[in-house]
This record gives C-alpha cells, sequence and structure tokens, in this order.
C-alpha cells in the first residue's frame, strides 16, 4: 500500500533533493528515538509527503545536522533535526503501517496471514508507544481501519461493487491521521490534501495487486467493477482521468495556502509540486499501463521501414 507517493528526483534542484533526503533520514531517526528501534522498519517514502504537506502549509524549516545510523554506520549522513513535521510524520508513518499490518493479518490467508500476525508482533510496542503520542491519529487509523473493512466487506459482490466508497473512507483516514495535531487552516489544507492522496493511493495499489489478488481470490474492487484482469484502452482512460481529478484536488488544497509560506518554506512545496505534478502521475500511469489490455498490430498492416515514413 505504500512507496507510490515520490518525486522525480531529476528534476528536483541540488538543495531540494539534498532537503527530501535529509526528511527522509530524520524521520527515520525520529522513528527510533520516539517509537524505538524497530519502528524504523515501517519508513516509506509516503511518510515523507505527510512531513513536506505539514512544512509546507505551516512554514516549517528544519535544521540539518548529520548523524550517523545503523543503516550506515560508516558515514554520516545529512538528516533533519526533531521537529513537528518531522516527529509527525515519523509517528504518524508508524501508525499506519501497523493498522495495515493487521489488516492482512485479517484479510490473508496461510503463510501471508502468518507472516502479517509475526509482524505485527514483533511492531506492536512501537504500535503502543505511538499511539500514545499521538492519540488522534491513533484514533483516525484505529477507526480508518474499521470502517475500511466494513465497507470492503459491503462491496464485495459484483452487484455491490464500488471503488469510491472504500477510497473515501481510506482518505478520509489517512487526511485525519495527516492533520492531527495542527489548528485552523493548516488542519483543514492538509487534511483536505492528504485526503486527496489517499484516495488516489487506495485506487493506485488496488490496480497494482489486481492480477495478485484475482490468483488469490482477495477482494479488489477494480477486479469486481470489471469483471476481470485488465482493462480496455477506453476504461484505462476513464481509471487515469479519476486518479487525475484526485492530484488535482490535492494541489487545489494547497492552493489555499497562505502565500507567505512559500517563501519560509520553498524546498518543501519546490517538493510537493513535484511529487503532485510529476511523481504520482508517473506512478499512476506505469500502473494502468500494466492492467491495459495490449492490443496487436493489424496483421494486413506492414510495419515501416526503420527511418522511413509510411506512404
Amino acid at each position: 500500500m505504500f512507496g507510490y507517493i515520490r518525486p522525480v528526483e531529476r528534476e528536483l534542484r541540488i538543495r531540494e533533493s539534498e532537503y527530501y533526503r535529509a526528511l527522509y533520514c530524520g524521520i527515520c531517526a525520529a522513528m527510533g528515538r520516539l517509537c524505538g528501534q524497530r519502528a524504523m522498519l515501517t519508513l516509506s517514502y509516503d511518510a515523507v509527503f505527510i512531513a513536506l504537506l505539514r512544512a509546507a502549509v505551516t512554514g516549517e524549516q528544519p535544521e540539518v545536522s548529520k548523524i550517523r545510523c545503523l543503516r550506515h554506520p560508516f558515514c554520516r549522513r545529512a538528516a533533519a533535526e526533531s521537529c513537528d513535521a518531522v516527529d509527525s510524520a515519523a509517528v504518524i508513518c508508524t501508525l499506519l503501517a501497523c493498522g495495515k499490518l493487521a489488516d492482512d493479518a485479517a484479510d490473508e490467508r496461510g503463510m501471508r496471514r502468518f507472516g502479517a500476525r509475526t509482524a505485527g508482533r514483533f511492531l506492536s510496542r512501537a504500535a503502543g508507544r505511538a499511539g500514545r503520542l499521538a492519540v488522534d491519529a491513533a484514533a483516525a487509523v484505529s477507526n480508518g481501519m474499521r470502517e475500511l473493512a466494513e465497507a470492503e466487506q459491503r462491496c464485495s459482490t459484483p452487484e455491490s461493487a464500488s471503488i469510491d466508497i472504500p477510497a473515501a473512507i481510506s482518505g478520509r483516514m489517512i487526511g485525519n491521521a495527516a492533520a492531527a495535531g495542527l489548528d485552523g487552516a493548516a488542519a483543514r489544507i492538509v487534511r483536505a490534501a492528504a485526503s486527496a492522496a489517499g484516495r488516489w493511493l487506495y485506487c493506485v495499489d488496488a490496480a497494482d495487486d489486481l492480477a495478485e489478488d484475482r490468483k488469490r481470490g482477495r477482494f479488489n474492487p477494480v477486479s469486481l467493477l470489471y469483471g476481470r484482469g485488465t482493462l480496455t484502452p477506453d476504461e484505462a482512460l476513464t481509471f487515469s482521468c479519476t486518479l487525475s481529478a484526485e492530484l488535482d484536488a490535492a494541489r487545489a488544497a494547497l492552493d489555499l495556502a497562505d502565500a507567505e509560506m512559500r517563501t519560509r518554506a520553498p524546498e518543501a512545496w519546490a517538493i510537493c509540486e513535484n511529487i503532485l505534478t510529476l511523481g504520482m502521475p508517473r506512478a499512476a500511469a506505469g500502473v494502468t499501463d500494466k492492467i491495459t489490455e495490449k492490443t496487436a498490430p493489424d496483421a494486413g498492416t506492414a510495419p515501416a521501414p526503420a527511418g522511413k515514413e509510411k506512404e
């Protein structure tokens, strides 16, 4: 479910790329400090997006320092120091990952269920510490996962199939968790932007898992809606437009932020724009292409010679 929300790094400026990597390392360090070393295993690029959203709308600019870590013991790396955006993203990411494990433990079968349950027990202490640090975010994740399971149960037949209902619940859960601890306009903007990204994330994840879910007989709203493991080009175009609409909603929410914040946190704004206009569309295009039926060329049409146009 995690890992799709990333920038296209070659389109970032050097200072923006360094800022992004410093946030990633800072969130990892914050996970170990706040939730225990095991929580660091749940780190994902999606957590950096949450930190970027919070920094962009509040104008927070974390300090960066050199640290050593278990993953890179011989080389000191730049990492964002403790601040609201970094610490909140670390706790929220831990809660979301542990919630996903609990959901997998209920939905999977055989060894996959055993693996999810084992991982959940392994991270239970981290989840407990995160829940005590962010009560509102923990409640949002817990309630959201319960509502999502109930919605997927209701939408588990072809007659009642819907991707909008579970996607809306997933988006609301992520939006409420991402905005936990914020007030006023900042909370509303982060909640709206993260909710749109959460709806996009649910749809992309469902499409990416389409073939495997059909093979294993698991719930997949895309499979139930279309009744097969691929989409026609027209269906794929409609699906792509739905995903683009969610990204437009996220950008529209961010546009409501105070213009002053763009000057106080320029790197966060630039990376958010890169993610929403380049990174996420690129990920969506790759997933959509993966599930689109490939049409063979007409048998009577010979390919044009290389370097020449057809007559």
